[in-house]
């Protein structure tokens, strides 16, 4: 995907994004162990990263998100 085609945009405060970015035991980042951790979250929405190796998984929070720590 260019660069020119990546729109940015501001995500709603209770769109709640967990990032997977574990490596391998040779510091690269590993698609199998991102996907052992994820896969033990609740099912959702979930994409690869850029390097196609992390793994993104996205929740729709109906609490305060205010509340949440970061």
């Amino acid at each position: 995907m260019k660069k020119s085609n990546v729109a940015k945009f501001k995500i709603p405060e209770n769109h709640i994004v967990i990032d997977f970015d574990l490596k391998d035991e040779n510091g690269n980042k590993s698609f199998e162990r991102n996907l052992e951790a994820a896969s033990k979250w609740p099912a959702t929405y979930a994409e690869l990263s850029k390097s196609g190796a992390g793994i993104h998984l996205h929740y729709l929070y109906s609490g305060d998100a205010s509340k949440l720590s970061r």
